[in-house]
């Protein structure tokens, strides 16, 4: 057992090697969570139909970027102070119920 403390650097390279080892899912994984996550802030920017993107990705990916879709409309849910936050809050819950109506497990 070494007794030296690693540097930020050999912890980040031996990290860099253990991503070539990604199985098929964990690469979906990888790239599907944060686009889904990219697609709600743009969806909240009052870009596009957040559940008509969603129906176009492939089946196999669809639940990660729901699970990122839905990480981020919810974490922007707050309690109503002003026209605004409840404006914010009925656009969140307009992009999370079709969202429920896709019927794809999320992980």
């Amino acid at each position: 057992m070494e007794d030296r403390i690693k540097s930020a650097i050999e912890i980040a390279m031996e990290k860099a090697a253990q991503l070539g080892n990604l199985t098929p899912e964990e690469e979906r994984r990888m790239k599907w969570v944060p686009e889904g996550e990219r697609l709600v802030a743009r969806y909240l920017d009052g870009e596009g139909d957040l559940a008509e993107v969603l129906r176009s990705i492939d089946r196999s990916s669809v639940s990660y970027a729901l699970s990122g879709a839905l990480a981020i409309l919810l974490s922007r849910l707050i309690l109503p102070r002003d026209k605004a936050a409840i404006v914010l809050n009925r656009r969140i819950l307009e992009g999370v119920c079709p969202i429920g109506l896709l019927q794809v497990p999320v992980p």
